[in-house]
């Protein structure tokens, strides 16, 4: 009995040391999926979304995902789904963290430019078979507890800064050398951000049933 007891440790520690091999800092390898997700993706861009992208963008697996919004612009949480004719996608925003609390709804065209009332944002809306995810962007990556499907992602190009105003702060997203930074500050009576700053660096990777995201810079 205790050679069999021993056995089954054995194996289950095999399977967890395989599982944390695959985990990977950077490149494609961060965006696997399984092979029969499609992703919905909302690109930022100016108007009628032509030269490069800049601003938040975001996205997930085409079903009733939950997806945590990682900055305040947003709302707290997003869900994104196709509409029957598959040629339509509903994003609604919830003020909870579990998208049971929707406070706006608005349905976009696939492979069209669409501007995001919500946000104030120009999204071109697509679908895709990885993640669409610009260079020099801040990425925060939403994996499963074995860290092997993406269920969702959020990126910022670098430099922008978004205001938090719940905690009275401006967040900035940089990418510098390829490593992600968060610079915070406190905004003082006067409005003004440029002191009582602090800059960390972010770079994440999935840990199995620890945590469960990616943070990098593309």
């Amino acid at each position: 009995m205790k050679i069999i007891i021993s056995l089954i440790i054995i194996f289950v520690a095999i399977i967890s040391i395989s599982n944390a091999i695959k985990i990977e800092n950077k490149g494609e390898a961060i965006l696997k999926k399984s092979d029969d997700t499609s992703f919905i993706n909302f690109t930022p861009y100016d108007e009628n979304c032509k030269g490069s992208t800049k601003g938040i963008g975001f996205g997930s697996v085409g079903g009733y995902y939950c997806l945590q919004n990682e900055t305040v612009d947003l709302g707290a949480t997003l869900n994104m789904h196709f509409m029957n004719d598959d040629q339509h996608v509903n994003l609604t925003s919830s003020n909870d963290n579990y998208c049971s609390e929707p406070d706006f709804t608005q349905i976009f065209k696939l492979n069209q430019c669409d501007y995001y009332k919500y946000s104030n944002t120009n999204y071109y809306v697509s679908t895709s078979a990885q993640p669409q995810i610009p260079k020099n962007s801040f990425v925060i990556v939403t994996k499963d507890d074995l860290c092997e499907s993406i269920y969702g992602y959020w990126f910022v190009s670098s430099g922008i800064t978004i205001n938090d105003y719940f905690y009275n702060q401006t967040n900035t997203y940089t990418c510098e050398g390829g490593i992600p930074y968060i610079t915070t500050c406190n905004v003082n009576g006067s409005g003004d951000s440029s002191s009582n700053c602090v800059k960390l660096k972010t770079a994440q990777s999935c840990f199995i049933y620890s945590h469960s995201e990616d943070v990098y810079c593309t």
